[in-house]
C-alpha cells in the first residue's frame, strides 16, 4: 500500500490537480467577460452582474452541498460536479446571448462550488490527525489554485486580445474532459489513503467493505445531527467574525480581479501587456501560500491570519494610488500586493474553520466558501456600479474601508494564538 505519507503526497497532487480546473473555468472568464459584453450589446454593469451571480450561485449551492459532504462521500458527488463543468465550457463556445450567459455561469457556481468542498474535505480527511500538516496542506492547495488563476487569466487575457473568446472556453472544455478522465484514480487514491489512515491508526488490515464503512463513518449520524451543529457553530461570536472577515477578503480581491478588466478594455493595451497584467493578482497568490507555508511553521493559523490582514487596507491603498496614474508598472505593484495578501489569508480561512470543527468539516468549509461567494458577488457589482458613476480608482477606495473592517475582526480573531499549532479546542467555540 506504501507509507501514508506517500499515500498523502499522491493525494494531494491529484486533489491540487482538480482544483485548478475552478480557477480556470472562472477567474479566465474575466478578461474575456468585457469583450463578450461588447459583441452581445452588454454594458459592464450588467457584465458585472454576470460575474457576480456566478458567486451568488456558488453561495447557494454551498449551503446545499455543505452539509452533503458531512452526510455522504465525495464519490457520490464529485464526478457530476466535473461533468456539469465540462458542459457548460462546451455551451460558452456557442454563447449567443445574456440570457445564456446568465444560466452558464449560474451552472458554473453550482459546479466549482462541489469541486471546492470535494477537494477542501479530501484535504481534511487526508491529514485529519495532523493539523499542522493540514494547515500547510491548505496552503499547497492554494498554490494548485494560483497556478489555475495564472493560467485561466493568461488564457483570458490572450483570447480576449485575440479576439477570440471561443478559444478560451474550448481550451477549458478539454482540460474538464481530463479531470473527468482522472477523476476514478481520484476516488481510488482517496478510498486507499482511508484505508492507510486506519491501518497506522489501529495497526490492523483493512478490507473493501471496512474501508467503505469508514469512507461513510466521518460524517455526522444523521441530517437533524448536521443541522444542529451548523446551528451551533453559526451561533458563535468566534465563527461569526471569521466568516465576515473572510467575505470583506473576497471582497477586495474579486474587485482587483474586475477592475483590471474594466480598465484593460478602456486603454486596449497591446496583447503581450493585457497577457501579463492579468496574472499579477494570481502570481501575488501564489507566493503569499508559499510565505504562509513559512509562516505557519512560526505561529498559529490564527495569529497570521490577524497580522497578514492588517496589511490588506495597505495593499488596497497602494492599488487606489497606482490606478490614478497612466504607469502599467504602478497597476502590476498595486495588484501584486493585493494578491500576496489574499494568498495569505485564503488558506487560512478553511483551515481555522475545519480544526474547530473537524466532524462538520465539509459545513465548515461550506460556511467559509459562502462567506467568499458573498464577497465574490458584492465587490464586483459594486466596483462596477461605482465606477459607472464615479471612477475606478475611487471604487476601489470603497474596497479599502471594506478590508479595514476585515481587518479589525481579524486581529480580534487573532489575540492569543502565540505560537505554531495552538490547541484549538482551548479555543474552538463549544460544540
Amino acid at each position: 500500500m506504501g507509507s501514508l505519507s506517500s499515500i498523502r503526497s499522491r493525494v494531494g497532487f491529484l486533489t491540487g490537480a482538480l482544483v485548478v480546473l475552478m480557477p480556470l473555468s472562472q477567474l479566465g472568464f474575466i478578461p474575456v467577460s468585457a469583450l463578450l459584453g461588447e459583441r452581445l450589446g452588454i454594458g459592464a454593469a450588467a457584465i458585472g452582474l454576470a460575474i457576480g451571480l456566478y458567486a451568488i450561485s456558488a453561495a447557494v449551492a454551498t449551503v446545499l452541498f455543505g452539509p452533503l459532504f458531512d452526510l455522504y462521500p465525495v464519490r457520490r458527488i464529485l464526478p457530476w460536479a466535473v461533468c456539469i463543468n465540462l458542459a457548460v465550457s462546451l455551451a460558452f463556445i456557442w454563447v449567443p446571448n445574456l440570457e445564456m450567459l446568465i444560466v452558464g455561469r449560474i451552472l458554473a457556481g453550482l459546479a466549482n462550488s462541489a469541486l471546492a468542498l470535494s477537494a477542501s474535505v479530501i484535504v481534511a480527511d487526508a491529514f485529519r490527525d495532523r493539523p499542522g500538516d493540514r494547515d500547510r496542506a491548505y496552503s499547497g492547495l492554494q498554490t494548485f489554485v494560483s497556478t489555475g488563476a495564472i493560467t485561466g487569466l493568461a488564457l483570458g487575457g490572450l483570447c480576449a486580445g485575440l479576439g477570440q473568446p471561443w478559444l478560451y472556453f474550448a481550451i477549458v472544455a478539454a482540460y474538464a474532459a481530463i479531470i473527468l478522465c482522472i477523476t476514478p484514480l481520484i476516488l481510488r487514491r482517496m478510498r486507499t489513503v482511508t484505508a492507510a489512515q486506519t491501518v497506522a491508526e489501529a495497526g490492523a488490515s483493512v478490507d473493501a467493505d471496512a474501508v467503505h464503512a469508514l469512507e461513510t463513518k466521518a460524517a455526522a449520524s444523521s441530517p437533524a445531527a448536521v443541522l444542529r451543529g451548523i446551528v451551533g457553530f453559526m451561533r458563535e461570536p468566534q465563527t461569526i467574525l471569521l466568516l465576515v472577515a473572510t467575505a470583506c477578503a473576497s471582497w477586495v480581491l474579486q474587485s482587483g480581479h474586475y477592475g483590471l478588466s474594466m480598465l484593460l478594455n478602456e486603454v486596449q493595451p497591446d496583447i503581450v501587456l493585457r497577457t501579463v497584467l492579468t496574472v499579477v493578482i494570481p502570481v501575488g497568490v501564489l507566493l503569499g501560500a508559499l510565505i504562509n507555508q513559512w509562516s505557519l511553521g512560526r505561529r498559529g493559523p490564527r495569529g497570521v491570519y490577524g497580522r497578514a490582514y492588517l496589511l490588506l487596507p495597505l495593499a488596497g491603498g497602494v492599488l487606489a494610488v497606482a490606478l490614478l496614474t497612466q504607469q502599467p508598472a504602478a497597476w502590476a505593484a498595486g495588484l501584486l500586493c493585493v494578491g500576496i495578501v489574499c494568498g495569505m489569508l485564503g488558506p487560512l480561512q478553511p483551515t481555522i474553520m475545519i480544526g474547530w470543527y473537524p466532524d462538520l468539516r465539509g459545513s465548515a468549509s461550506a460556511s467559509v466558501s459562502v462567506s467568499q461567494s458573498i464577497g465574490a458577488a458584492l465587490g464586483p457589482i459594486a466596483i462596477g456600479a461605482l465606477a459607472a458613476v464615479w471612477s475606478l480608482s475611487g471604487a476601489v477606495l470603497i474596497g479599502v474601508g471594506v478590508a479595514l473592517v476585515g481587518a479589525v475582526l481579524a486581529a480580534v480573531l487573532g489575540r492569543g494564538d502565540t505560537g505554531p499549532h495552538v490547541a484549538e479546542a482551548e479555543f474552538a467555540p463549544a460544540r
